[in-house]
């Protein structure tokens, strides 16, 4: 069986729901391509870190009234700053409060573009 879909049962969230974490660049690339729809359609919640909202809804950023009004996208707290301190060691501060997020959250699936977090994650057990 699939680690996220048994991860869903474990959690009794449904087979259409997915807990999907995001960091920045992910997001920040469907907004320059005016396609922040298709996360929407893909996941239809994705939670992302205080620090990536700070990122991506900074006043007069192209797009950013965008994501300031897609309901789709909640934001949550990472919690744990000693680990964020400590994998900050490794990747930027919004990537290390997503792994923690997705982390804290047990995340079906974390969004990420750059290969060192994503391996981070994965030794993480993400």
């Amino acid at each position: 069986m699939p680690r996220s879909l048994r991860k869903r049962q474990e959690s009794g969230r449904g087979k259409e729901e997915l807990l999907v974490v995001s960091n920045s660049s992910v997001i920040i690339a469907f907004v320059k391509i005016c396609r922040l729809d298709i996360l929407e359609k893909l996941f239809r919640k994705i939670l992302i870190p205080e620090a990536v909202w700070k990122e991506i809804t900074v006043e007069n950023k192209p797009g950013s009234e965008k994501i300031v009004r897609a309901d789709f996208i909640d934001v949550g707290k990472a919690g744990n700053k000693r680990l964020v301190a400590l994998l900050e060691e490794f990747v930027n501060t919004d990537e290390a409060e997503a792994i923690v997020l997705a982390l804290k959250r047990n995340a079906d699936l974390l969004l990420v573009d750059d290969r060192d977090t994503r391996n981070l994650a994965k030794k993480l057990g993400l």
